[in-house]
């Protein structure tokens, strides 16, 4: 656990994790006996507030801006953590998680999220399909959840009941917090409502809370993707069909219609005026696309141009230029900086602050730039190749490709099929989400032939090179019944990441 310490308690988290053999029996026999009593230490319901700004570039005397995070204790979070992990495993052997939520989950993450929603719009516009996709904004969420309502469903829908019911009835009630701001400290207020941002257990909750929308979604024949509070939907239709294109803002309209009851029934403020719709497809879909505006509660949305899904800018088409050029603006920002600053950094230190500000934000999501042209393509790849200038202190027209094979960094391309020959691997060996295993099948011949024991994948047919063939459906299985069978068949996570990568070195750098 993280060294994160609250200023109202008494002893330093990092005191305790360095003296642990000393705590674990006093930290063990609280847990114990919280379980047992089904009772939550009212010490351990008391958060200091520290609010934080949702963005850097939001009004700071605007206190809509601002996210709640509690802080806590550090053996409060330990005891979270115990339950925690205990109510994960029930919710797992049970298949009581919705299955499009992608956050505070073991394997789910923005970009597994976005891998399946990117791949979806992909196949439907390869299909002559276009999507429309609504993102819903709730207000204040974690702030407005309801004990009662919470505890009802946990025990009806949930089955979470007795002493386990009566441990979370206990941990829910009776949560008081101040908030801090300048080292000063408002009076103490008791919470009547909310699950705690920045506790362990409180997000969670939240995802149980709001259980039901999947269905909601699904009931009117519109396909959910949650991550924490970002509910997104979208509907596939002929653009060229005036009975399909009617249909699906029937459907979309309808669905938020559904959505926004419930959440009002569930004391959920849905905010109609922050949500934002888009349209995707190919030119000339979009071209021919009679959707002016979707009616979501008592607004009337427009499909905007550009929309960020959790982190990531996506366009209409699907280019994802706006969404290199911001990747890129900020590898350059920070860049320049450590230019400034090179002569007094060692080459170690220079290459970790380059990983941490650089190359971590060039290589997430990069799977979702596979397939781009490369005039795209070749503005990350120059970021990568001022960046190996900077560690090895080469000059502005020195060539970059020995520089590269000195740090044994892949090129861009062969960083994208990295990533998504990883995703591919881990699939297969059920380390991913199931909404990113359906997407990959093993090929099965109708009769007998030597190909059979390669572990091959089915490889979807497609339409369009441009949409298609990008899909991560369609991409896994080409990249991956490209390489050698000894590497698909490595024992390890960790294995395969080094033999995937030394084959990709290799081969981007014909050596093979």
């Amino acid at each position: 656990m993280p060294n994160k310490q609250c200023s109202t308690y008494p002893i330093p988290t990092w005191i305790i994790k360095d003296s642990i053999a000393v705590f674990k029996h006093v930290i063990t026999k609280i847990v114990n006996w919280s379980i047992k009593s089904s009772k939550v230490p009212s010490l351990f319901k008391k958060a200091i507030v520290t609010p934080l700004l949702k963005k850097t570039n939001l009004n700071p005397d605007n206190l809509k801006n601002y996210r709640p995070v509690s802080n806590l204790s550090f053996i409060s979070k330990v005891l979270e953590k115990v339950i925690s992990l205990q109510l994960d495993e029930y919710k797992n052997d049970n298949n009581l998680y919705e299955t499009m939520q992608s956050a505070y989950r073991k394997k789910h993450s923005t970009e597994t999220a976005l891998t399946r929603i990117h791949n979806d719009i992909l196949r439907a516009i390869d299909r002559g399909d276009c999507t429309v996709l609504v993102m819903l904004d709730l207000s204040a969420a974690f702030d407005t959840v309801d004990h009662t309502i919470l505890l009802k469903r946990l025990h009806d829908q949930f089955g979470i009941q007795s002493s386990a019911h009566a441990w979370i009835s206990s941990y829910l009630c009776n949560r008081t917090q101040q908030v801090m701001i300048n080292g000063k400290t408002s009076d103490e207020v008791l919470l009547n409502v909310n699950v705690p941002q920045g506790s362990i257990l409180g997000p969670g909750k939240y995802l149980d809370y709001t259980k039901p929308v999947g269905d909601i979604i699904r009931k009117n024949n519109v396909i959910p993707h949650f991550y924490a509070d970002d509910s997104q939907s979208y509907k596939h239709f002929n653009s060229k069909s005036t009975e399909s294109t009617v249909n699906a803002v029937q459907s979309t309209e309808t669905c938020c219609s559904d959505i926004k009851t419930w959440n009002t029934s569930n004391k959920l403020q849905q905010n109609d005026g922050k949500t934002e719709a888009m349209i995707f497809g190919t030119p000339a879909q979009l071209k021919s696309c009679k959707i002016e505006s979707i009616n979501i509660g008592d607004c009337n949305i427009i499909p905007s141009t550009k929309v960020k899904n959790i982190g990531v800018i996506l366009d209409p088409q699907l280019n994802m230029q706006q969404h290199i050029n911001m990747i890129t603006s900020c590898a350059w920002y920070h860049l320049k900086n450590l230019y400034k600053i090179r002569k007094y950094l060692t080459k170690h230190a220079t290459e970790k602050l380059v990983h941490a500000f650089v190359t971590s934000k060039v290589d997430l999501y990069n799977n979702l730039l596979f397939g781009l042209p490369d005039i795209s393509i070749k503005k990350v790849q120059y970021v990568l190749n001022s960046a190996a200038k900077l560690i090895e202190g080469g000059q502005k027209y020195d060539h970059v490709t020995p520089l590269l094979e000195k740090l044994h960094w892949l090129p861009y391309r062969q960083r994208m099929e990295f990533k998504i020959l990883l995703r591919t691997y881990k699939a297969l060996h059920g380390l991913e989400p199931q909404y990113i295993q359906e997407l990959i099948t093993l090929q099965t011949p109708g009769r007998t032939l030597r190909s059979n024991s390669k572990l091959l994948l089915h490889v979807p047919r497609t339409h369009k090179k441009t949409y298609g063939d990008r899909a991560f459906s369609i991409a896994a299985p080409v990249l991956w019944n490209q390489i050698p069978y000894e590497i698909k068949t490595q024992k390890t996570v960790e294995s395969f990441k080094t033999a995937v990568k030394t084959y990709l070195f290799k081969k981007a750098f014909k050596k093979i």
